[in-house]
């Protein structure tokens, strides 16, 4: 019990180091790129080139995963993050815009694609530290983290770059990635090697499929599969461009305001992590009615988003989406880490990578030219009916989405 304990704290610690280095090394890229160019499309390319990259690493995570250990591909990616930042210091000392430009956009690619082998990889791995009853509480406790990092990150990252030059917090925080690297070697992921290939096997095209494959014959995970395609999709209205817009169309107030928003967001988000964390055996028992619950919660407070009555009232309300929001996440990955065979975890989670990348990606394209059509306020109203047709098919499908190992059984 000590020894899974350990483990989980060491993943949870290497995580939550890897989570703030992702905040600072693309403040310090931000903070150079617009410096030397600018150029706000430029800036733009950064998010853009992330998420693209993102997508396309995650198409073939499944058959990276599966050339070895978990452990051992967390620690690689991690490595390897840090000497690609190795690179970006140098540049700066040559004053050549062009080539540091190339390299940052190169950079932050090659990074996205370690990231899209990451997630998948340590999501895969909390089954194989913690017992199964604690799940929940796992979850809930990488997700609060996450959302601590993501909250007090940005502004520490701000302050770190009026402090120091770019080119120390990049030095930092490659160094960062390396060390840490070295805290996984006290995570001990049981029967992980077992489950992959090193030498012989199926071919990469099998490997590829079969995530997306097991995905479709199992009703529990296909549900929450195209419940996740539906929340993504509704994800980016929450990103800066339309955001702003919101503030300055519907609370009139200046642009300072859809920070105030995205904190209390993360605030709630935070909130939802803890209540998770405390009521984690009523989620076990009624994981479906939780799911069903939170889904139908964001879609009437998003709706309700769209019609604040005060800017304060914008902010409590940005507030309670968040609570939710985040005992639906916790919900949903405990439910696939319970309802997918081990050896399938791994490739289960690249496909989910994959779906939340891409139909966000296609998603923050089209929402831009949505709100000019039809008006910011009615593009909340949109996603609040969307958020409700994820919580009808969570209701429709309520029966497969259960806990209980016979239950699962009987859904399959």
């Amino acid at each position: 019990m000590m020894g899974r304990k350990r483990s989980f704290f060491l993943l949870l610690s290497n995580q939550s180091i890897a989570s703030a280095g992702d905040i600072f090394y693309l403040v310090s890229i931000i903070s150079v790129v617009y410096e030397r160019t600018s150029s706000v499309f430029l800036v733009s390319l950064i998010p853009f080139i992330n998420t693209f990259s993102r997508f396309l690493g995650g198409l073939f995570a499944p058959w990276i995963l599966e050339k070895g250990s978990l452990r051992s591909i967390l620690a690689s990616a991690s490595i390897g993050k840090g000497l690609l930042l190795m690179i970006l210091p140098a540049l700066l000392l040559t004053n050549v815009v062009s080539s540091f430009l190339i390299w940052a956009l190169t950079v932050v690619g090659l990074i996205a694609v370690f990231d899209s082998w990451i997630t998948p990889a340590r999501n895969a791995s909390l089954p194989r530290i913690v017992p199964r009853h604690s799940l929940v509480r796992a979850n809930s406790l990488m997700a609060m983290s996450d959302q601590t990092i993501q909250l007090a990150g940005w502004p520490v990252g701000a302050l770190f770059i009026v402090l120091f030059p770019p080119g120390a917090v990049l030095i930092g925080t490659s160094l960062a990635f390396m060390v840490i690297s070295f805290l996984l070697l006290g995570v001990r992921i049981e029967r992980s090697d077992a489950s992959f290939q090193t030498s012989s096997g199926p071919s990469m095209a099998a490997v590829l499929q079969a995530g997306w494959k097991y995905v479709w014959k199992h009703r529990p995970l296909r549900t929450m599969f195209i419940v996740d395609g539906i929340t993504s999709l509704t994800g980016a209205i929450w990103i800066a461009a339309l955001l702003y817009v919101y503030v300055t169309d519907v609370l009139q107030e200046n642009q300072s305001w859809w920070g105030y928003i995205n904190a209390s967001f993360f605030a709630g988000l935070m909130i939802g992590g803890m209540l998770c964390f405390r009521f984690e055996k009523a989620l076990q028992i009624k994981a479906r009615y939780f799911l069903i619950g939170s889904s139908f919660c964001v879609a009437v407070f998003t709706f309700w988003f769209a019609f604040p009555a005060s800017s304060v009232f914008a902010l409590l309300i940005s507030l309670l989406i968040g609570i939710p929001t985040q005992v639906q996440e916790v919900t949903q990955i405990s439910l696939i880490q319970i309802h997918t065979e081990e050896k399938q975890l791994a490739r289960v989670f690249s496909a989910r990578d994959v779906i939340l990348t891409s139909f966000f990606g296609f998603s923050s394209l089209l929402v831009g030219g949505i709100a000019e059509v039809v008006g910011v306020r009615n593009v909340f109203i949109m996603a609040s009916l969307l958020l409700t047709i994820s919580g009808l098919m969570y209701v429709r499908y309520r029966n497969v989405l259960s806990t209980s190992a016979e239950e699962q059984e009987l859904s399959t």
